[in-house]
């Protein structure tokens, strides 16, 4: 069973409602078109390292109802920057897009005791927040103009600008923050990184698994080698697999008792060894074959052989300069061969050959 984000999500809010009589705190929408950048702190978010964001609404009201077409976006990110600087607006292109459509706003007539949703952005794929402070920024294009007035948070900053026609052409000026409302997920997170145990280069696309019982979570490996997973029920123990196509799987045992948990998985290449193990004159296959790979005289790998002859040999990095390979039979002559392993996948049949026995003595003539 997959563990959805249907457990352990909530809705946050974000800011202190001190004020719902701004109409700039999330854009100007008393223009066409506008845009706003905002930075929540930690101290203001109260979110742990890995929450997901799943959805944010932004509540206010308009003094009369009224329908706005607009194109908008909404994007997010992680920064070590505190506040915003009306004088180095954020390229959005470099943040992520967790929101882009055309949307109808139905605006419903109110007052600031009687707030409504004026804005709405569920995410297809939800947002990770890494713990410090987290930028947001928004664009909207739309048809008509209304005046919106947004619950906002004084203390706080935002920063708006708004044009008609051309967005360049407006100002960037600052105002309070609009309170947020969240969606998210919270629960404990699991990071890991992935590196090849040759040379410690990261590994991309590799799958992580964190496994309970019937409960699952699964992850993947960005370019750097690194992952994160949340998991919702942080009272199991877990077991982390990460397999990567070429490599044995590694396997660690965890639990969150000590909060979030970090690992590291150095992979190592598993080099194959196996064959068919045959009579020498007649070509058929022999069971019960002990077959060994050995390093001196320790035994790295053993296999017996059952009726079809196979017999194969998993061995993982660091690799000894040399092996001896054997195979011992009742009747036959024990087979014993040095070999490397330099290819992933190594084929070796070995053909066995029968004992020869000698009969040998003296004839002699009993009545002499």
């Amino acid at each position: 069973m997959v563990i959805a984000e249907e457990q352990g999500d909530k809705v946050v809010q974000v800011g202190n409602e001190v004020n719902v009589a701004d109409s700039k705190s999330f854009g100007n929408f008393y223009y066409n078109k506008t845009e706003m950048q905002t930075i929540y702190t930690p101290d203001v978010l109260n979110l742990p390292k890995g929450t997901k964001i799943n959805s944010i609404t932004i509540k206010g009201y308009s003094q009369n109802a009224k329908t706005l077409n607009a194109y908008q976006s909404l994007f997010l990110e992680n920064t070590d920057d505190a506040a915003v600087d009306t004088a180095a607006p954020r390229d959005t292109t470099e943040m992520t897009n967790v929101f882009a459509q055309n949307v109808t706003m139905e605006l419903v007539a109110g007052s600031s005791n009687n707030p409504n949703v004026v804005l709405q952005f569920n995410f297809e794929e939800p947002f990770v927040y890494e713990g410090g402070n987290l930028r947001l920024a928004f664009h909207s294009a739309a048809n008509t103009y209304q005046r919106i007035y947004f619950v906002t948070d004084n203390a706080r900053e935002s920063m708006c600008r708004y044009n008609d026609n051309d967005i360049t052409k407006g100002a960037w000026e600052k105002n309070g923050m609009a309170v947020a409302y969240m969606q998210v997920t919270v629960g404990n997170l699991v990071e890991g990184t992935v590196t090849a145990f040759s040379d410690n280069s990261p590994i991309a696309d590799a799958d992580v698994t964190v496994k309970s019982g019937g409960v699952e979570y699964y992850g993947k490996t960005d370019a750097e080698g690194k992952y994160t997973v949340t998991v919702l029920k942080g009272e199991l123990e877990y077991d982390v697999t990460v397999k990567a196509e070429g490599y044995a799987d590694d396997v660690q045992s965890i639990n969150f008792n000590d909060g979030n948990v970090t690992l590291t998985h150095q992979m190592k290449r598993e080099y194959t060894l196996g064959g068919v193990v045959t009579d020498s004159q007649t070509e058929e296959t022999l069971a019960g074959v002990a077959v060994k790979l050995m390093n001196g005289d320790d035994v790295v790998a053993e296999f017996t052989t059952e009726n079809d002859g196979v017999y194969t040999f998993s061995v993982l990095e660091p690799l000894a300069e040399s092996y001896t390979l054997t195979a011992e039979l009742d009747g036959y002559v024990t087979f014993t061969e040095n070999m490397t392993l330099t290819e992933t996948a190594t084929e070796k049949n070995i053909a066995l050959e029968h004992v020869s026995y000698i009969l040998s003595g003296v004839v002699t003539d009993e009545e002499t």
